[in-house]
């Protein structure tokens, strides 16, 4: 895991040694998993995957631009 405050911004990464590149999938109401990339989408500005899959990062802002 690695976080970055960027001015405005904070930016934090997760890596692990998988292949398959995390994605966002629909969980049903008894699920115990399969919700952890729909809050960071609800929460974060912008998130994504690195091009090898192995990285995925969630960009935060202040609304109010405070750092």
């Amino acid at each position: 895991m690695r976080v970055r405050h960027l001015g405005e911004e904070v930016r934090i990464e997760v890596t692990d040694s998988s292949p398959t590149p995390a994605r966002m999938r629909p969980a049903d109401h008894d699920d115990e998993s399969g919700r952890g990339l729909f809050l960071v989408a609800e929460l974060a500005w912008t998130w994504g995957v690195s091009n090898n899959g192995t990285t995925t990062w969630a960009i935060l802002r202040d609304p109010e631009g405070r750092a």
